[in-house]
């Protein structure tokens, strides 16, 4: 505290802006911001105005000072003024009068400068992440590239940390083909595509560690642009050059295989999650109007329901652009408001809930894994062999499993966990089971958020417990309870979450997926859309978790289960057993609710006629002739 000893006044006029409140140990700067003209009546006829004439001494001669400089400002009548309050113990009024010259001239010269600057020059404050420094700012702006910086969502950051420890995996890359015919304006497409990127932030984004204590997203004002690739060329050289044996088929297959290389290239290529955008489109030409659209993206930037939005709107844009007529589309929500969102909630709670969710689970439910021999395990076996097996639930199960969720009030993701946490609590021989789970992640609260672009699904535990007398309709209700109970939890990273376990980061190591989305209905709507004079041949998608096993279940007129793996961990043998055995569990499940959970049996009739005769077959009839040393 300075004790005071008589305060001297001095007053600067000009021009300002809004206000703020600046505090130093030594100096208080209060600006108070715009106040315009004065005050008005109902009747819009002015009151009074503010007066520009000295009031007097606002604090008491005799209170000691809080700082050795007060400075206040305010806009009145167009302009600016500042007050200076300081103690005569430090300085005298030549040297305030000095002060105020001096930041008169500054103010000048930066109102001059300003004037004449036509660029935005963006600060830390600008953005939606404040705690970068100036300096970085500005390294980021140059050249006006820099839209935001916001920090990760939680899957968003696992993701990112999953590609630093493995930037050449083709693990969350996804790449969508669509084969189609009819007359396509590559220049209006190519523009459609560049106003769509313009129009979601996340689609311009790259990432960075480097920037701040936490990972951070950057949004650039850099547009990607679509590329074309004349494959007809190519294989109507090859063609050309093989001429005498070239028949319709062999002329196909180049084609293909072609296309098929192009694909296997472009995933092979990636995305550097630390520069430019993490999306790419690529048309193919293949004469005769066919085209090829492979679109690429790293699974980072968003999930599959937005998809179905990108898709809708590249091709309304696209009309737009050949009709001339503008496009008429819905609001843009950007998904920094979903981070905005994030930054807010409390984790502690959350972390505390699944704390306890997870108390006392100390054993990995797991599948059996491929055997490797001594000479696999020295080789150090890595990479990630593609393997897929299917069933598809349809018919009278189908309808019995819709049939028996209405009864009980689930959902059929609910059926198909709790089906699958009983055939899991089998294979490990327990009644308490925990596997991941793929959620939506999309609050109701965000204002726009179903049709936001961006990653809001999570993965996160569920656990399935089952005791003796536990029957399968209890269970299933159990399961829906705690689904419901932990929805405002699902948006706490999956590291955070597996910290609360004794098991760590051993928690889980295979997740199940209930897609919610015709994803691929979709597309095909769209780009068949009369409008576009389009015709889909064909529709193929690549996509891979970092799991070893994902349990895949397509929701429709019939329910496909898939399950995709890695052929280097599991056996193709196992994964057939295990989907019919998951197709066994989900018939009795759904065949008698009432049943114990301890009385379903996932074993065919064959299998159980093997397990207890065929293996148990174990008489001998041994000579009588022989002695037990000769046999």
């Amino acid at each position: 505290r300075v004790p005071n000893k008589g305060i001297g006044y001095g007053v600067l006029a000009g021009t300002g802006g809004t206000g703020f409140t600046a505090v130093h140990p030594d100096i208080t700067f209060n600006y108070l911001g715009d106040f315009g003209s004065g005050v008005s009546g109902a009747d819009g006829q002015e009151l009074f105005s503010f007066s520009g004439e000295g009031h007097g001494a606002e604090i008491s001669g005799e209170m000691d000072r809080w700082e050795k400089l007060g400075i206040s400002g305010i806009i009145a009548e167009g302009r600016l003024r500042l007050a200076v309050s300081y103690s005569a113990e430090q300085y005298s009024a030549a040297r305030i009068g000095r002060f105020l010259s001096a930041y008169e001239r500054q103010l000048e010269e930066i109102i001059n400068f300003l004037s004449a600057e036509h660029q935005v020059h963006l600060t830390p404050v600008d953005l939606t992440y404040k705690d970068l420094s100036l300096s970085a700012v500005l390294v980021l702006n140059n050249g006006q590239k820099l839209s935001d910086v916001y920090p990760l969502s939680p899957l968003q950051e696992g993701l990112y940390h999953y590609w630093l420890s493995n930037p050449a995996s083709s693990g969350y890359f996804e790449q969508m083909s669509y084969r189609v015919q009819g007359i396509l304006d590559l220049a209006q497409l190519s523009l459609a595509y560049q106003e769509l990127v313009s129009r979601h932030a996340v689609l311009r984004t790259y990432f960075s560690h480097e920037l701040a204590d936490i990972p951070v997203q950057v949004v650039s004002r850099e547009l990607s642009s679509l590329v074309y690739i004349d494959l007809s060329a190519t294989t109507a050289a090859t063609a050309a050059t093989t001429a005498a044996t070239t028949t319709t088929a062999t002329a196909e297959k180049g084609e293909a295989d072609a296309v098929e290389a192009f694909k296997l290239s472009d995933r092979s290529r990636g995305f550097d999650l630390h520069s430019g955008s993490q999306m790419r489109l690529t048309v193919l030409g293949l004469g005769d109007d066919t085209y090829e659209f492979v679109w690429s993206h790293h699974h980072i930037l968003m999930d599959g329901w937005c998809v179905g939005i990108l898709i809708k709107e590249f091709f309304q844009l696209y009309e737009s652009h050949l009709s001339g007529k503008p496009a008429i589309l819905g609001t843009v929500y950007p998904y920094s408001d979903y981070i905005k969102w994030l930054m807010v909630q409390d984790q502690t709670v959350s972390l505390s809930y699944w704390s306890e969710y997870l108390s006392g689970y100390e054993t990995i439910a797991g599948l059996p894994k491929k055997y490797l021999g001594s000479a696999e395990k020295d080789l150090g076996l890595k990479g990630y062999l593609r393997r897929q097996e299917s069933v598809q639930v349809g018919g009278i199960l189908s309808l019995a499993i819709k049939r028996l969720c209405s009864e009980l009030a689930i959902t059929e993701n609910t059926l198909i966990q709790t089906a699958w946490g009983i055939l899991l609590g089998n294979y490990n021989n327990t009644d308490d089971v925990v596997f991941g789970a793929v959620v939506s992640g999309r609050p109701a609260e965000v204002t726009g958020i179903e049709e936001m672009i961006g990653l809001f699904i999570n993965t996160i535990p569920v656990r399935i417990g089952f005791g003796e007398g536990f029957s399968v309709g209890s269970v299933l209700q159990s399961v829906q309870q705690d689904s419901i109970a932990g929805t405002s939890h699902h948006y706490t990273q999956l590291a955070g979450v597996q910290s609360q376990s004794g098991l760590g980061r051993e928690l889980f190591d295979h997740i199940l997926v209930f897609e919610n989305y015709p994803v691929q209905e979709l597309v095909s709507r769209e780009i068949t859309e009369e409008r576009n004079a389009l015709t889909l041949l064909s529709s193929a998608v690549f996509e891979q978790t970092g799991y070893d096993l994902t349990v895949l279940i397509i929701p429709g007129e019939s329910l496909e289960i898939r399950f995709e793996y890695n052929g280097h961990v599991y056996e193709g043998a196992m994964l057939s057993r295990l989907a019919a055995h998951f197709l066994q569990i989900l018939e009795l499940m759904v065949t008698d609710p009432s049943a114990a959970i301890k009385d379903l049996d996932y074993l065919s009739a064959a299998e159980q006629v093997e397990l207890l005769e065929t293996f148990n077959a174990t008489a001998v009839s041994y000579p009588k002739d022989k002695t037990l040393v000769d046999l």
